[in-house]
């Protein structure tokens, strides 16, 4: 006991430290924007301070973006507008203008996803839309929305999304009622928080688990989970002064005020809430301002200070009043006020109260009634304007005889016109079939030089591997024939020949495949890479792995850029055999949109300028230029080459 209350003690003496701090690290950045030479390092000065909107006021964060914004429109620099229009749905969140922060954040994330299919950006800009819906009681929304992300997270491996996303899906069974559900989903979030750095970015997962089990306990009636609540909030407010995150520690301090009051602590819960009222007008988010000034109220009415109550019930009025009348919000004023008055028997100014909630649901009424005569009034003006189009057609019938006549003289003519077209259009489909005919000579013409295109690659290649392979083994049997020494130095001889027949049989194979029709897809070309890299590696002390697509997706590939992927497929593998000294070889075949991606990787000692695997790489390099390809290398823990070409084949079902 005595451990916690020190604890306690130690917490609220940090609180107005951590205010000073943040206000410190704004100036410092602040200061560093009119510091850059450049436009491009003042946006980027500028959009490192305003992602700190979060610990500051709309009206600042407004001003800074305008800044931003016309440097982004002199430098034409889109990404940058779109960050600007970012920050101005900020803007509008934190007045609590929601409608039409809704439709520009909605705006906004069709440009993002239009531009980029994943980015850092995705959790932010999601993450303020995912604030908007929970403020609108949208919760279905958030789920759909969270649902779909989680995936495209965790293939982007963007563990700071995947916090965000799954804690989202808790907030909304939280405010579903289904606390189970919602305990599970913000402990896969907390899970995937083992470090420091991310606790402190994330501080608001730990808000939201002592939240879900303030309302267990609540609705058991229990102190139970008394620990849990204050131990998860001493947390959230530690994290959120270490990220200088206003927002969180303003979320955090109020729900913490709030358990404190309940189980009796009244003097730091009247700190924690006093300094959560002070760091929420410091970031002006005036939809919690009020909120905080509402919650602050009722504990100065639990503790018999009316006045005090009345005074913040008055603040949080004037608030609403000043930002558009929020209804909800001055509901929830008038609310606390009339139990503030009632408290202080001040039965005049409550019965004022009562009849201004009382004018309040009528003018709900009112609106809603007024609605549904707009909605009348629509449906009769319809009606009214197809009475008008029926009597209208009525009026045509009787001038339909003058119409007729006039249409007969005109069908006259049109049939004059018709025999004048019809001449006209046999001389341009003669023109078009001469033409098409020329066209058909034409792509004949092309298809016969390709294909002798073809028959010379081909010789050559039968050439340079078969007829190179053939006068080796003719050489290595003549010296068999001059020789007399013993058997063993004929057996190598003899091996060799072998080893130089398989050799030049596997290029004849591969000459072979590429040449035959029926193997011109992506799925023939994994499946004899895979083949191949297994049997290269049986008997070896190389360990093949291989991540290739079971069924791949059906593409035509030519002949050329069948063989040539292979080729340097196996002078890659070749290299890793003979050069690398490594223990595991990898090979990974991926397909995205029309770019094929085939990565080869192993363990070894990497590139160095005693390793002969130099002719190998000008030799893949080589290759993949002759099919508009190109093939990379990278030298880190082993070797791993890079080969990608564009396929512009047709897709076969």
């Amino acid at each position: 006991m005595v451990k916690k209350t020190v604890l306690v003690i130690y917490v609220i003496a940090l609180m107005h430290i951590a205010c000073l701090a943040q206000t410190t690290r704004l100036d410092s950045l602040k200061n560093k924007i009119g510091t850059m030479q450049t436009p491009q390092l003042k946006l980027q000065a500028l959009f490192k301070f305003c992602d700190e909107w979060e610990s500051m006021t709309p009206d600042t964060l407004s001003k800074f973006t305008k800044i931003a914004d016309k440097i982004a429109i002199e430098t034409k620099n889109n990404n940058a507008r779109l960050q600007c229009d970012y920050y101005t749905v900020v803007c509008l969140f934190q007045k609590n203008k929601l409608d039409s922060a809704s439709a520009a954040i909605d705006n906004v994330i069709r440009r993002l996803t239009a531009s980029s299919p994943y980015d850092s950006r995705y959790p932010v800009y999601y993450g303020l839309r995912v604030n908007i819906l929970m403020r609108g009681l949208h919760y279905d929304e958030v789920l759909k929305q969270n649902f779909r992300l989680i995936p495209i997270a965790e293939k982007y491996k963007d563990t700071v999304g995947l916090i965000r996303f799954n804690s989202g899906i808790g907030n909304a069974y939280a405010r579903l009622k289904k606390l189970k559900d919602a305990l599970k989903w913000h402990y896969t979030a907390l899970k995937l928080m083992p470090t420091e750095k991310l606790k402190a970015k994330c501080s608001f997962v730990f808000t939201n688990l002592a939240i879900v089990y303030y309302h267990i306990a609540t609705l058991n009636d229990t102190k139970a989970n008394e620990d849990s609540i204050e131990t998860y909030l001493q947390k959230s407010i530690y994290y959120a002064r270490k990220n200088n995150n206003l927002t969180n520690l303003a979320n955090g301090l109020t729900m913490y005020g709030q358990t404190l009051a309940e189980y009796g602590k009244m003097n730091p819960a009247k700190a924690a809430l006093d300094e959560a009222v002070e760091v929420r007008k410091k970031i002006g988010d005036v939809h919690y301002l009020i909120a905080d000034l509402t919650t602050l109220a009722t504990f100065y009415k639990n503790n018999n200070n009316s006045a005090k109550a009345i005074e913040l019930n008055q603040q949080a009025l004037q608030l609403v009043n000043q930002n558009g009348g929020d209804i909800l919000s001055k509901a929830s004023v008038y609310d606390a006020m009339s139990e503030a008055f009632l408290a202080a028997h001040d039965y005049k100014r409550l019965s004022e109260v009562q009849s201004e909630k009382l004018k309040l649901r009528d003018s709900i009424y009112k609106e809603n009634t007024a609605e549904a005569v707009v909605e009348l009034q629509t449906k009769y003006d319809v009606q009214k304007n197809e009475n008008t189009i029926i009597r209208q057609k009525y009026d045509l019938n009787r001038k339909q005889y003058l119409i007729y006549g006039i249409t007969g003289l005109l069908v006259l003519l049109s049939a004059l016109g018709v025999v004048i077209l019809r001449q006209r259009k046999q001389k341009q489909k003669q023109k078009i079939k001469e033409i098409l005919a020329e066209n058909e000579r034409e792509l004949q013409q092309a298809i016969s030089d390709a294909k002798e295109d073809e028959r010379k690659r081909i010789i050559a290649d039968l050439h340079d591997d078969v007829g190179g392979g053939l006068s080796t083994i003719r050489m290595v049997s003549d010296l068999i024939a001059e020789q007399n020494e013993q058997a063993e130095q004929l057996n190598q001889y003899a091996q060799k020949i072998s080893g130089i027949t398989k050799e030049v049989t596997q290029r004849m194979n591969v000459i072979v495949w590429a040449l035959n029709a029926e193997n011109d897809t992506l799925q023939s070309l994994i499946e004899y890479i895979r083949a191949y890299g297994f049997t290269f590696f049986e008997n070896s002390p190389i360990k093949f792995n291989s991540n290739l697509p079971a069924e791949a997706v059906h593409v035509q590939l030519s002949g050329l850029q069948r063989k040539n992927v292979f080729l340097c497929v196996k002078e890659a593998l070749n290299n890793i055999y003979k050069h690398s000294g490594a223990k595991n070889a990898w090979i990974e075949i991926s397909m995205v949109d029309s770019t094929l991606t085939v990565t080869v990787k192993d363990d070894g000692g990497g590139l160095s300028k005693g390793n002969s695997f130099g002719n190998g790489l000008k030799n893949i390099s080589k290759r993949m230029v002759e099919i508009n390809g190109e093939a990379t290398f990278e030298n880190n823990e082993g070797t791993t080459v890079y080969l990608r070409v564009t396929i512009t084949g047709n897709r076969t079902e």
